[in-house]
């Protein structure tokens, strides 16, 4: 059985910024259970329990100071991330089944000079 060369770093970061997130953020921590292989919640000043929730499922959990500006934060997110491939979610957003189950192996499976991935998004959000 030929063996798998062992990985360097993580294959699948999940790389995401939380504030005051408790009511959301254990479904969508569980949506990507098994598939990645770092955690990384940037919080923004929560006053409730989101980062002993994101601890609980093995995240690493960095304080940053509000700045008014999303992509600073999400950049932020980037400094701590160290895999191979970076997913990010929203605390509201969760992964179906249906997709977790084949993410990983797609991912594996790409050769190094794919550098990104087009995913369609179903979200029931919806701009009024």
């Amino acid at each position: 059985m030929e063996q798998q060369p062992s990985r360097k770093r993580p294959l699948v970061t999940l790389a995401m910024i939380v504030h005051n997130e408790e009511g959301h953020l254990p479904r969508c921590l569980e949506s990507v259970r098994g598939i990645v292989d770092q955690i990384v919640a940037v919080d923004t000043g929560s006053h409730d329990h989101t980062t002993a929730i994101a601890e609980q499922f093995g995240a690493e959990v960095y304080q940053f100071e509000w700045r008014d500006d999303f992509a600073a934060a999400r950049n932020e997110s980037l400094c701590y991330a160290r895999g191979e491939w970076i997913l990010y979610l929203d605390a509201d957003e969760q992964l179906d089944a249906d997709s977790t189950q084949n993410l990983r192996m797609l991912l594996e499976r790409q050769p190094p000079e794919v550098g990104g991935l087009l995913c369609t998004i179903v979200s029931p959000h919806r701009w009024q």
